[in-house]
């Protein structure tokens, strides 16, 4: 009998220890953990809103664990900031003059390249985000449109660690985005390009259901954003803020609040910046199946 309730004992603080440890393997809302994701199946859907009508960037995707090494994800994202104020954009500000539109699908594979025991994780994470519609940026004044080409690669090298109940993330990004493209007009018009990034993110412990969640990344090489004073790309940082929940019993959901400047949780979308250093407020919710 005694061995029994140690048996029960032993398995209730195994599974009590696992299943929130599932959810240490979560990134910040621009970051990714290195730590691939092992446990069922997660649907996650989220939005992140701006100043200004139709300035909402909507998301939904899912996520799986293929091995004890790699994972697989799709997420699905629709911006679109053609409203009365664009993203970043109003009355007199210079970046009022471009818009745009991007409904798109990203494929993404991570895979862990260091040992399990070890200290640091560190994971490859390339991905292709596919355009479904656009990306279009319109002159709101003219009407003329320029049109990237509708697939962007990006790779991730996240790299995490434990200090104590706080995880720290350190990731570079290189993105792809088009240096230049041919407008409607017959002119060019300049493009992001490569964008290289540096990213340092925190999840800290406030208790045992509640974290901490920060990011900053800053360009190293390329752009990632619109002046509001030209009208011309330029390179900002990107970075987010908030709280994140875990609920449930056990825990099988996730919600992370926030606020940040960067318009989407993928690869190249979390690398672009709101024009105007414009401060959105975030969700994002995940749940297990």
């Amino acid at each position: 009998m005694n061995r029994l309730l140690l048996l029960v004992a032993t398995v209730a603080l195994i599974l009590s220890v696992a299943i929130p440890a599932a959810w240490c393997q979560e990134g910040t809302p621009n970051l990714q953990a290195a730590t691939t994701w092992q446990g069922p199946t997660v649907w996650q859907g989220g939005a992140r809103t701006f100043k200004g009508g139709h300035n909402t960037i909507w998301n939904l995707g899912v996520r799986g664990e293929v091995n004890d090494r790699t994972e697989a994800n799709l997420t699905y994202v629709a911006m679109s900031d053609l409203g009365r104020d664009p993203i970043g954009g109003s009355g007199a500000s210079m970046s009022a003059l471009r818009a745009s539109r991007l409904h798109l699908i990203s494929l993404g594979w991570k895979a862990r390249i260091s040992r399990a025991a070890a200290h640091r994780h560190v994971a490859l994470f390339p991905a292709l985000e596919l355009a479904t519609s656009g990306p279009v940026g319109v002159n709101t004044s003219s009407g003329g449109y320029a049109q990237q080409d509708r697939v962007i690669p990006s790779l991730g090298i996240p790299i995490e660690w434990m200090e104590g109940s706080t995880m720290w993330i350190v990731e570079p990004k290189v993105v792809w985005f088009d240096s230049s493209m041919a407008d409607s007009v017959g002119g060019v018009t300049q493009g992001f390009g490569r964008v290289i990034s540096l990213g340092v993110g925190i999840v800290d412990e406030i208790d045992q259901n509640n974290d901490f969640v920060a990011d900053i990344s800053a360009v190293l090489d390329g752009d990632n954003t619109i002046d509001e004073r030209t009208n011309t790309v330029d390179d900002e940082l990107v970075w987010s803020a908030g709280i994140r929940w875990t609920k449930g019993s056990p825990q099988t959901t996730v919600i992370d609040l926030f606020v940040t400047n960067s318009a989407g949780p993928t690869t190249a979308t979390s690398l672009i910046g709101a024009p105007d250093n414009s401060k959105g407020l975030g969700v994002r919710v995940e749940h297990e199946f």
